[in-house]
């Protein structure tokens, strides 16, 4: 994730800004359960099928979801395992409101150019 950091810091210095990152270096467990703990809500959108099952898809992102995670999975998604739609907390004047539809499976070709029969799947969980 360093190398992200630098583009990130890289590219705002060219507008003249500077980034900040008030997370960096924080055990991601404990970021995860503060921000379930402030009242942060939250539903699992995509999940990599590299990593995770269909099961994972849909769900709220909550202590139990964190129970369900295999060790090898980050808990707060990093390097794109899972992804969230927040749609409530503690800065929210209300929550959004939103239906979950159907979760889907989406098949991607291989970024790996030397691998491009390595096709990579996603589960995607449908909210409108």
């Amino acid at each position: 994730m360093e190398d992200i950091r630098q583009y990130r810091e890289k590219q705002l210095s060219r507008a003249g800004l500077e980034a900040a990152f008030p997370l960096w270096g924080r055990e991601t467990k404990s970021i995860a359960h503060d921000f379930i703990h402030q009242g942060f809500r939250a539903i699992v959108v995509s999940v990599d099928s590299r990593w995770l099952n269909k099961s994972f898809a849909g769900r709220i992102y909550d202590d139990f979801f964190l129970e369900d995670l295999p060790a090898h999975v980050d808990p707060c998604g990093e390097n794109g395992k899972f992804h969230t739609f927040v749609y409530d907390g503690p800065v929210f004047k209300e929550p959004v409101p939103f239906e979950r539809g159907e979760v889907i499976y989406k098949k991607y070709p291989s970024p790996d150019k030397n691998h491009p029969e390595q096709s990579i799947g996603f589960w995607f969980c449908n909210l409108s």
